[in-house]
C-alpha cells in the first residue's frame, strides 16, 4: 500500500510538471507569435513609408484600401499622418459602415443615376384623378 501511495504522488507530480511545461510552452509560442507580427507590421510600415520620414502619410497609404478605411480613426493626433504606433493599432480601429435598409418584402428600384427610372412629379390633381380612378375600378363608385 506505501508502494501504490507513493506511485500515485510520483504521477501526481509528473502531471503537474507536464502541465506547467505545456503551459509555459503555450506562452513562449504566444510571445513569439506576438514579436513575429511587430516585426511584420514594421515591415509593412516601412514598406509604405516611401519618403523615409517615420510616418505614413494619406498619400502614401493610397494604395491600401484598409490603411485608407482605417486612417482617419487611427490618426489619434490628427496631424494627417501615422506613426509607427498609431500604424501598430491600426487593426484596433473599428471601421463604420453605412448600414443598408431593409424593408421587408419591398425591392427598391436603382436610382436615375445608376440607370434606373425617375417616378415624374404628379400635381395633386393627377393624384385625385388616380384615386378617382383606382376607386372606380374597385367598385367604390
Amino acid at each position: 500500500m506505501g508502494t501504490e501511495t507513493a506511485l500515485l504522488r510520483g504521477m501526481r507530480t509528473l502531471a503537474a510538471l507536464c502541465l506547467v511545461l505545456s503551459t509555459s510552452l503555450a506562452y513562449a509560442d504566444k510571445a513569439a507569435d506576438k514579436a513575429a507580427d511587430k516585426a511584420s507590421i514594421d515591415k509593412y510600415f516601412k514598406a509604405l513609408d516611401l519618403n523615409g520620414d517615420g510616418y505614413v502619410s494619406m498619400a502614401e497609404a493610397a494604395g491600401d484600401p484598409v490603411v485608407v478605411s482605417r486612417f482617419d480613426r487611427g490618426d489619434r493626433d490628427r496631424d494627417g499622418k501615422l506613426s509607427a504606433k498609431e500604424f501598430a493599432n491600426l487593426s484596433k480601429v473599428k471601421v463604420r459602415v453605412a448600414k443598408a435598409k431593409k424593408d421587408k418584402g419591398k425591392e427598391e428600384e436603382p436610382s436615375a443615376a445608376v440607370g434606373g427610372t425617375v417616378r415624374p412629379i404628379s400635381t395633386r390633381a393627377e393624384r385625385r384623378r388616380e384615386r378617382m380612378l383606382k376607386d372606380r375600378a374597385e367598385g367604390g363608385g
